[in-house]
């Protein structure tokens, strides 16, 4: 194998697709990734917006169930909520902790 052909691998190796980047952001919610594959998350959004804004997503939706007593395979499990929590969730979502613009 030709240096240029290891090299473009080793490259390929570093910098994930999109879809590989939704598993390790969703995976990050609930387990420490290893260093390895932080890095390679971290690479991939300094050039990917959309992955950026997914991490951001699915980091405020797992806050707000924390922030309210509850974790995301609770809900996935078919937890029932009360509308008073399903109101307070959709309320941290719209106003997440450090919005300057919508202060509490």
């Amino acid at each position: 194998m030709s240096v240029g052909r290891r090299i473009a691998t080793a490259i390929g190796k570093l910098h994930p697709t999109c879809k590989e980047v939704t598993h390790l952001a969703s995976d990050s919610m609930d387990r420490s990734l290893s260093t390895f594959d932080r890095v390679r998350m971290k690479l991939h959004m300094l050039v990917c917006e959309r992955c950026v804004r997914y991490y951001r997503q699915i980091r405020a939706i797992h806050e707000a169930f924390r922030r309210h007593g509850l974790s995301v395979s609770e809900v996935e499990q078919g937890v029932n909520l009360s509308a008073q929590a399903k109101e307070r969730i959709k309320e941290s979502l719209h106003h997440p902790p450090g919005d300057e613009a919508n202060p509490r």
